[in-house]
């Protein structure tokens, strides 16, 4: 499935069911038939709401990546994503995916939205560990959706889902 954007069109362009900023920095759309995202290197942005399907089952994020937006990865079946060092933002429910085991939050980020790492019944249930590179602590109980505070750089998040630990490198 592709999308057609005319190349006079100031404003985006389209290549192999992505839709980009005409300058290529900004990812606003992928088709929802991809199974595997390999989102271009010259993108700085992931827009919200850009990426939805349940196929999508591997993904991975240029070096380039600064900000992931609200909702930007929404009911898919990603299991395991790498974050890149340079990533700054990571936005609001960004995560409602499938992921598992381990993710790691780099050095750079700065940001992490309410309910980014969302752990339910439907999404993320068995994220067990977040290893955070940020020497930063941050409201692990709104980024995950916790029953009790969790406020600290390492420590445990409850979760009626299965705790997550919380390390640093």
């Amino acid at each position: 499935e592709n999308i057609n954007i005319p190349e006079s069109n100031s404003h985006y362009k389209a290549e192999n069911g992505y839709l980009y900023s005409k300058d290529g920095t900004e990812l606003i759309y992928v088709v929802p038939t991809k199974t595997k995202i390999n989102i271009s290197s010259e993108v700085e942005i992931i827009r919200n709401l850009s990426i939805g399907c349940e196929k999508i089952t591997e993904l991975i994020i240029p070096d380039n990546v600064k900000v992931i937006e609200k909702d930007a990865f929404y009911y898919t079946s990603i299991k395991q994503v790498e974050f890149p060092e340079g990533l700054t933002t990571i936005g609001e429910a960004a995560f409602q995916c499938k992921l598992e085991g381990t993710i790691v939050i780099p050095s750079t980020v700065t940001s992490i939205g309410k309910n980014a790492f969302t752990k339910n019944a439907s999404n993320n249930m068995n994220l067990t560990k977040i290893i955070n590179k940020t020497g930063k602590s941050f409201d692990w109980k709104a980024i995950t959706t916790g029953p009790s505070d969790a406020t600290f750089e390492t420590g445990i998040i409850e979760n009626w889902y299965g705790n997550i630990e919380v390390v640093k490198e």
